[in-house]
C-alpha cells in the first residue's frame, strides 16, 4: 500500500502558507503603516476613555448611585441587544460592560475605516498581480481578512487590559474578577467583528476603489445596525440571514448559545471570503 500523500495535500499546504503570509503582511502594514497605527491607536484610546470614565465615575459615587447607574446601563444594553443580553452582562463590572457596548457598536465602523483600502492598495502597487499567480485567490483574501481582524482585535484587547488594570488599581476590583470578565467580553467583540472584516475585504475586491469601498461599507454597516435594532432577540431563521442578529448571543452565559452564534458568523465569514476570491479570480489586474 502506498503511503504517498494525495495530490491535494500540496495544494492545501500552499493555500495555508499563502493565507499565513498574507495575514502576517497585513499585520505588519497595520503595525508599521501610518494609517494603520493611527487607527489602532484611536481604538485603544477611545476604548480606554469609554471604560475609564466609568471607573472614575464609580470611585466618587455612593452605593446607591452606583446601583442606579448600573441599572440604567443595563437598560441601555437591553434597548440594543435585548433583555437576555442585559441579564447576561449583569455579572460583569459596569466599566467593562460600557467598553463592550462601545466596541460592539463602534467596531464595524472602525473596520470600515481600517479596511476600505485593502483591495485597491495592492492592485495599484502591483502586489495583487504578483500574488494572484502564485497562490489561490481565496487564500489571499482569507489572509487579508484575518490580518485586518487580528490587528483590530489586538487593539480592542489592549483597551480591555488597560480598563481592567484601572479597575484593579483605582476601583479596588479583584484581579480574579476583572481579567476573566475582560477576556470574556473581548472574545465576544472579536467574534462579532470577524464577518465585518470579511465583508470589507469583499467590498474592496469588488470596487477596487478606496472611496467607493468606504462609502459602500458605511452604508452596509448602517443597514446592518438598523436591522439589528429591528430584530433584537431574534431566535429563528434571521440569525442565519442577518449576521448582526448574532451579536447578542455572543454575550450569553451559556456556551452552547455562544458556540451556535460563532458558528453562524464563521459561515458568513467564509461566504464573504469565497465571494472576494471569486471576484479576484475574474478581475483583470
Amino acid at each position: 500500500m502506498s503511503l504517498a500523500p494525495s495530490p491535494g495535500v500540496p495544494a492545501v499546504r500552499a493555500s495555508l502558507s499563502a493565507t499565513w503570509h498574507t495575514t502576517r503582511r497585513e499585520l505588519r502594514i497595520a503595525a508599521l503603516g501610518r494609517h494603520g497605527r493611527l487607527v489602532l491607536a484611536a481604538v485603544v484610546l477611545c476604548g480606554t476613555i469609554a471604560g475609564g470614565l466609568r471607573v472614575l465615575a464609580q470611585r466618587g459615587a455612593g452605593p446607591t448611585a452606583v446601583e442606579t447607574s448600573a441599572r440604567q446601563q443595563l437598560a441601555n444594553v437591553a434597548s440594543v441587544f435585548g433583555t437576555k443580553a442585559a441579564s447576561d452582562l449583569s455579572v460583569h463590572p459596569p466599566a467593562l460592560v460600557s467598553l463592550c457596548l462601545f466596541f460592539m457598536v463602534a467596531v464595524p465602523g472602525i473596520l470600515v475605516l481600517a479596511g476600505h483600502d485593502l483591495g485597491a492598495r495592492d492592485v495599484l502597487t502591483g502586489v495583487m498581480r504578483f500574488v494572484r499567480h502564485r497562490a489561490s485567490p481565496f487564500a489571499v483574501m482569507a489572509g487579508k481578512v484575518f490580518g485586518l481582524w487580528a490587528a483590530i482585535s489586538a487593539a480592542v484587547l489592549a483597551a480591555y487590559v488597560v480598563v481592567a488594570l484601572l479597575l484593579v488599581g483605582s476601583a479596588g476590583a479583584a484581579l480574579s474578577d476583572a481579567f476573566p470578565s475582560a477576556l470574556r467580553l473581548w472574545s465576544a467583540c472579536a467574534l462579532a467583528a470577524l464577518p465585518y472584516a470579511a465583508m470589507m475585504v469583499a467590498l474592496g475586491a469588488v470596487s477596487l476603489s478606496p472611496s467607493r469601498t468606504l462609502l459602500s461599507g458605511l452604508v452596509a454597516m448602517a443597514v446592518l445596525t438598523m436591522v439589528r435594532a429591528r430584530y433584537v432577540g431574534a431566535a429563528g431563521l434571521e440569525r442565519w440571514l442577518i449576521p448582526s442578529t448574532n451579536e447578542a448571543a455572543l454575550l450569553a452565559r451559556e456556551w452552547a448559545v455562544v458556540a451556535g452564534a460563532a458558528g453562524r458568523l464563521a459561515v458568513w465569514t467564509a461566504c464573504w471570503i469565497v465571494i472576494a476570491g471569486l471576484v479576484l479570480r475574474r478581475q483583470r489586474i
